[in-house]
Order: C-alpha cells, then sequence, then structure tokens
C-alpha cells in the first residue's frame, strides 16, 4: 500500500530544546560531535578527539570523561538493560578501537567509568571506515562492518575481559551499510550493503553456512533498524519501506524518495529524508527558512503507523538532520548545526479530538482497541460513530454501533431517535438486545412486544417469549400485552410455562 494513500495526521507536538550554553556544557553540532546515542535515562555523544559526554534530562553533562587516546568516537551504544557502555573510536591509521565500559562501577581517582574490555578490531590490515556495529544482548558477540565490504565478528567474554576471538564473516564488493542482530531460537546476522540484503547464521541451525541473500536490493547507511518488539529488520529505501523476517521480505509500504534515517519509537517507525524527497514531503510547509540556501537543506521527518497505516506526523526541517533518537518518552531529533527537536507525542484523547473533527470514527475505534482502553471509552466512540451515522441517515449501520456500546449507553437516547423515525426493525434489534444484556425494563418488554405486534411477526414473537434459559422479561407484562395485542395462544404459554395461570 502507498503512503499516498494513507490519511496524515499531527498527533505529535514538537518545539526546540533550548539547550544550556556557557562552561561546562557540550555544543551538539556536527563540528564538536562525532555521534549520539540514545541510553534508557542519558544521552551519550562522543567527540572528534576520543571524549564522551553523559548529558542528563537538562542536556548538562553529569559525567565527561577521556574514552580513547586517539581517534573520533564514530559509535556508542548502551545496552538494554544493563549498565554496560560500548563505545568504537576510528582514526583510518590504527584499527579501530573498541572499549566496552560499566557505568555503574567508577574508577577511585577519576570517578570515571569502569573500562572491562578494549579490543581492537580487524579488517585484515586495511584501513575502511567502520559503517555498521550492533551487539547481541548477552554482549557475547558484536559485528563490526566496513565501507570496503567485510563484516567482523568478535566472540567472547568482553564484560571480564577473559579474551576474544574475531572473525571475517562476510565479504562483499560493496560497502555494508547496516548490521543487526535478530535473537531467537537461534541467533542471525542480517547484513545490508548497498547493493543487497542478506542473512547469515551466527548460532543454531545453519551455522557456518554462506550468508543468505533476501533481497537483491540494498539501502544507504542508516536506513535498517530492529523492531525490538516484533524482531522484524526494517529497510528504508528509495521506493518504499521493507520489513524482513526469518523467512525473507515480508510486509512493504510504497513511500518514494531518497532516504537517510530510520529508526523505531514504540509503534512508530520514524523516517528522515533528504532534499526534494517527493510529494509527501513537498505536501507540508517548512518551518522556517529565508534563504534559498536554506531549501537546499531541506529535509523531511516522518512518523509512520504501520498497523493501522496513517501518517502520525510529518513535516519539513530546514536543517539536515544529523541524528534520530528516542529517551525519555520522546522522539529527538539532532540538525547538523547542533539545533534539537523534541517530539512529544499527544495523549490518546487529544488524538481523538482530532479524529472526531475529520468523522474518522472506525480509526478511532481502531486505535482505542490497540491503545487496549477500556470498554467504557471504547463504547463511547462507539456511540459517537453511531450518532455520526444516524445524522447521515445511514439508520442501519448506526444501530450497529449502538449495539456495540449497548453496555454504556442510556437505552432511551437510541429508542427515542429510532420511534421518531419509525425504524421498527431497528428498534426491534436494539430491543431485543437489551434483553440480552439483561437491561430491558418492563417498558421495554411492552415496546418489543408492540413491536412484534405492529409488523404481525409472529414468528419473532414466538421465538422471543420461547427461547430456553432464564427469562429476560417481565412476565407479567408479556402475558398482558399478547393478550392485548389478540395473541391468546402465545399468552396461555407463557403462563403454563411459567404456572401463572391467574393471569390468562
Amino acid at each position: 500500500m502507498a503512503l499516498t494513500s494513507w490519511k496524515q495526521f499531527r498527533f505529535f507536538d514538537v518545539s526546540q530544546v533550548r539547550l544550556p550554553d556557557g562552561d561546562g556544557t557540550v555544543t551538539l553540532d556536527q563540528g564538536n560531535v562525532s555521534c549520539v546515542s540514545a541510553g534508557p535515562d542519558r544521552i551519550y555523544a562522543g567527540t572528534p578527539d576520543g571524549i564522551i559526554h553523559s548529558l542528563d534530562q537538562s542536556f548538562k553533562p553529569s559525567r565527561t570523561w577521556q574514552a580513547h587516546s586517539s581517534g573520533s568516537v564514530s559509535h556508542i551504544r548502551q545496552l538494554p538493560g544493563t549498565s554496560h557502555l560500548l563505545s568504537i573510536a576510528e582514526d583510518l591509521v590504527h584499527e579501530p578501537e573498541l572499549k566496552v565500559w560499566a557505568l555503574d562501577q567508577l574508577e577511585k581517582k577519576t570517578q570515571q567509568p569502569r573500562c572491562l574490555c578494549t579490543v581492537s578490531i580487524q579488517n585484515g590490515r586495511k584501513n575502511f571506515p567502520v559503517s555498521a556495529f550492533a551487539v547481541t544482548g548477552d554482549l557475547a558477540q558484536l559485528a563490526v562492518g566496513f565501507a570496503n565490504g567485510a563484516v567482523t565478528v568478535v566472540r567472547g567474554d568482553m564484560i571480564h575481559d577473559r579474551g576474544t576471538k574475531q572473525r571475517t564473516v562476510f565479504e562483499s564488493e560493496e560497502p555494508i551499510t547496516g548490521l543487526e542482530f535478530r535473537e531467537a531460537n537461534t541467533v542471525a546476522l542480517y547484513i545490508a550493503t548497498t547493493a543487497r540484503i542478506a542473512a547469515l547464521a551466527i548460532s543454531g541451525k545453519g551455522q557456518g553456512s554462506p550468508a543468505r541473500t533476501l533481497d537483491e536490493h540494498g539501502c544507504a547507511v542508516g536506513c535498517m533498524t530492529l523492531d525490538p518488539d516484533s524482531r522484524e529488520i526494517i529497510v528504508a529505501r528509495d521506493d518504499a519501506v521493507y520489513t524482513y523476517g526469518p523467512q525473507g521480505r515480508a510486509a512493504s509500504y510504497a513511500y518514494e524518495g531518497t532516504k537517510k534515517l530510520v529508526g523505531i519509537s514504540g509503534d512508530y517507525v520514524l523516517i528522515v529524508s533528504p532534499p526534494n524527497t517527493g510529494a509527501l514531503a513537498r505536501s507540508v510547509p517548512l518551518r522556517a527558512f529565508a534563504q534559498a540556501t536554506e531549501i537546499l537543506n531541506t529535509s523531511s521527518f516522518t512518523i509512520l503507523d504501520t498497523d493501522l497505516k496513517f501518517i502520525a506526523y510529518s513535516e519539513s526541517l530546514s536543517a539536515q538532520v544529523s541524528s534520530l533518537f528516542s529517551i525519555w518518552g520522546d522522539i529527538f531529533l539532532l540538525t547538523i548545526d547542533g539545533k534539537l527537536y523534541r517530539y512529544h507525542e499527544k495523549t490518546f484523547q487529544q488524538k481523538l479530538e482530532i479524529l472526531y473533527q475529520r468523522d474518522l470514527y472506525m480509526l478511532a475505534i481502531n486505535l482505542a482497541q490497540k491503545y487496549k482502553v477500556d470498554a467504557v471509552q471504547q463504547n463511547a466512540i462507539s456511540r459517537k460513530h453511531g450518532d455520526y451515522l444516524y445524522q447521515k441517515g445511514d439508520y442501519d449501520t448506526a444501530m450497529q454501533q449502538y449495539l456495540s456500546a449497548i453496555d454504556n449507553t442510556e437505552p432511551s437516547q437510541v429508542i427515542r431517535k429510532y420511534l421518531d423515525n419509525q425504524r421498527i426493525k431497528n428498534l426491534i434489534d436494539y430491543l431485543e438486545e437489551l434483553h440480552e444484556h439483561h437491561k430491558a425494563t418492563s417498558d421495554h418488554t411492552t415496546l418489543l412486544l408492540n413491536c412484534y405486534a405492529k409488523l404481525k411477526d409472529v414468528e419473532k414473537l414466538e421465538a422471543f417469549i420461547k427461547q430456553p434459559g432464564d427469562l429476560r422479561f417481565d412476565l407479567d407484562t408479556a402475558i398482558i400485552i399478547c393478550r392485548q395485542a389478540g395473541y391468546f395462544d402465545q399468552a396461555a404459554f407463557l403462563a403454563r410455562r411459567h404456572n401463572e395461570h391467574g393471569l390468562v
């Protein structure tokens, strides 16, 4: 399905973060910061001179240390659920240096994180930049991809520094652009180059076999990621967004335009595109720019809900984006000139109001089900949907919505609508459902039996009074109405069945 057919909303509020300045602060522009990564409660910024800054929620450095004596910090990753931080520095003269840090263990003299392990990453003595990096959740294996098309896997106990082994597991004519471990019963390493997507069994069945090509088309650097919930690999290419699993390519969503970054935040797929990304980017207004040169630097940012197939947010930025990450419940974009933008998701109720304004009630119901909101809220949405359909004259479909919300709706509100319009068959459906839910009063029973009588629907009348199980209506009322309508046999049946012979 093409994104051009997806509905577009502004389900996020955006604001520029006011970064602190002065002594002891960190400037996040491309000249001062070489990489940025988010942990569970800290942002880590690496610098061209080997320093790592740990930034707290005020964006001030809570800790700064000289992580590498030479080279620029090109990659930082904190392992989820642990206090272990990995960093890679490279200078294109020596082999890239990887270090593992224990954030919860501080050196006594410096009060800086303790370095648990240092490893020089081998690439056949070829000095090429590190273009991709991935690590397993237990830190038993990590993979490093290079711009010359090689992938090195490092195995060992890096937490206790008990030695490691390295092996080149993949070689290609094209640069490595992405690496992701998919950990399930077996561990597979997904490899992206500029020309293909491949999967390599690292452990379990198939280990030792050559990499299996999943797609003859690759992606750019930064355009492959792992969805931690579904364990699917997400790849953003110029024509579409693709997902890959153990069986190969799965779902895809047509989205024309060059891609620069792809990320995952909760249920959302995040996409950053450089200038001239096509109709979707051109359809949204620029936030602000004054000079023509800024147009050439315009990036677009899009947040997709691929489950319900809508665009949760889309805008253009008058600067190129260098980093994309999620932390503290928000999404952040960092531009190359050091500006940081925060995207805060609107509340469920705010989203509902947006959907109501556009009469998108089915999407509102689907959203409520996805968020697992309680039955009262879901019924309120169904009732609003019913009111909308009723006003449009679609009485049958409106009744379906009222029936789905019957547990939390005042019956008189619905009954009055359908009585006024003489929609007797719809009214019968609603009254029968009230009895099924044991919510009917004697007045409801009277009205239902009168509706049967008006339509001369003896079959439905008998089905109602002869239904097995517990009595779902007021017996005295039913017998009296049957007699008044001339259905003496049915009145006699009720009296005999319930031993109320005095009522006949």
